[in-house]
């Protein structure tokens, strides 16, 4: 009982520790809360942690020296033979290039990472990260953070790695793949003028983990400006099949001027770059109700890939531009234009009344509302017309009133139909399958009518 009464005393207070008063000996403790508990332990082992820190980085010892070593590089660095040193060492700049021919250059230490503005967006995943930096349509590039080059290797994830962008051929070393690709980002980041900074492993780790969302970030974090997605209210005529493809711009506020500066708009138009062949008209793809940020990465990637011009989706009910569907589109997303409507209607009898045609993806035995008398075939229409294919989601399709502006419709036949469980397809493989059949079905010369900015760069 005497120990039990020592071990619960509140320093330095002679007041009761439980409610109502207990007496334990000649003692009275406080009450406090197993959440006060755990809170408690935790602030304690941040501050334990901290000074064991601060500790290694004063005067670290031969056997704690070692240990970070081991913990801050890959094994193929400690087999290079060099003695160990101390990576807390802040006089690491004084050290000679010749040094860090097998490591990352040393970049200043943080132990957080703020917003630079109140619409910062933060990018993770190399490749993503890659392809903003290559791009260059956002507005601003602020601050790209990284983690040491062992932690960003996250073995609990290694059996999950994320396919879309880190896939790695048999038979070559991932570590070296990653160190290959980080080299390419810092590289251009220095080119950019984008300042690197660098978080403590531990510590860095969790803040990295919680600004992805627990997915995987390959040590990599970059802060960036919104990416350009331009308001739209119709697309414009075309005289003939080479014409350029503009549309019309809403008006907008100044920030948002700021960010699209992109697509250059001026008198409310905008021309929308094109690597179509010359007697294709144009061909975009209306996105309803597509609301997984992972089908929608997809969708992008695919429409990218095949030579979609633009991709149109409403400001509402669908997934938005953000760290997730950038990552699942390998980066396509930094290139591909985005267009915004507010008023779905609105847009189609615009859109329409100057030529476009409109296809709705469905079931093949699927009978939504009834078509237009004139109802298009999908097989070549991009001969005669510019086209948009409309995809909703995998349950419903496009909403129902949307079929009324549809001139046609366009769908994949199902080989085992007689199965019913299996009677669709995820929205992001239709929609490369469909687009795939309007394109080749639209086959011409293959001079383009335009070439791609230089901001647009091979992706694959």
């Amino acid at each position: 009982m005497k120990r039990l009464s020592q071990n619960v005393l509140n320093r330095g207070s002679a007041q009761p520790c439980f409610s109502p008063h207990v007496s334990v000996g000649r003692c009275t403790v406080r009450k406090i809360s197993l959440t006060q508990a755990i809170e408690k332990g935790k602030r304690r082992s941040k501050q334990s942690f901290l000074k064991h820190d601060d500790r290694y980085r004063e005067n670290p010892s031969p056997d704690s020296r070692d240990r970070v070593e081991a913990l801050r590089h890959p094994p193929a660095d400690r087999k290079s033979g060099r003695a160990p040193r101390s990576n807390f060492d802040d006089s690491a700049t004084s050290r000679p290039p010749s040094e860090y021919s097998s490591i990352e250059s040393p970049v200043p230490i943080v132990d957080k990472i703020p917003f630079s503005s109140a619409s910062s967006e933060f990018l993770f995943g190399a490749f993503s990260i890659l392809s903003a930096l290559r791009a260059r349509r956002r507005r601003h590039l602020y601050n790209l953070y990284r983690l040491p080059l062992a932690a960003s290797v996250d073995s609990k994830r290694a059996a999950h790695s994320d396919q879309t962008e880190e896939s790695v051929p048999a038979g070559q070393d991932k570590n070296s793949d990653q160190q290959t690709l980080r080299r390419k980002i810092f590289d251009l980041a220095q080119d950019l003028n984008i300042d690197i900074k660098e978080l403590d492993a531990f510590q860095g780790k969790r803040i990295f983990d919680r600004l992805a969302n627990g997915r995987p970030h390959s040590g990599l974090i970059l802060e960036a400006a919104p990416l350009p997605r331009l308001q739209v209210t119709g697309l414009n005529a075309l005289t003939e099949s080479g014409s350029s493809l503009t549309v019309t711009a809403s008006s907008t506020s100044r920030e948002d001027r700021e960010i699209n500066h992109v697509f250059n708009v001026s008198a409310g138009q905008a021309t929308i770059p094109s690597v179509r062949p010359r007697g294709r008209f144009p061909f975009l793809l209306f996105l309803d109700g597509v609301t997984n940020p992972g089908n929608f990465g997809a969708i992008v990637r695919s429409a990218w890939f095949l030579g979609v011009d633009a991709i149109v989706v409403p400001d509402h009910g669908v997934s938005p531009v953000s760290a997730v569907s950038l990552k699942a589109s390998a980066g396509a997303l930094e290139y591909m234009p985005i267009l915004l409507v507010s008023d779905e209607k609105g847009f189609f009898v615009e859109s329409r009344e100057a030529g476009w045609k409109f296809f709705a993806a469905t079931l093949p035995a699927r009978q939504e509302s009834p078509l237009p008398p004139h109802v298009l075939q999908d097989r070549g229409a991009l001969l005669k017309h510019p086209c948009v294919l409309v995809l909703g989601n995998e349950h419903q399709g496009p909403r129902p009133f949307i079929h009324r502006y549809m001139d046609g419709t366009s769908s994949i036949t199902n080989a085992r139909s007689h199965v019913a469980d299996i009677d669709s397809l995820n929205v992001g493989t239709a929609a490369a399958l469909l687009a795939q059949r309007f394109l080749d079905s639209a086959q011409v010369d293959s001079t383009p009518v335009q070439t791609q900015s230089i901001s647009e760069e091979k992706l694959f």
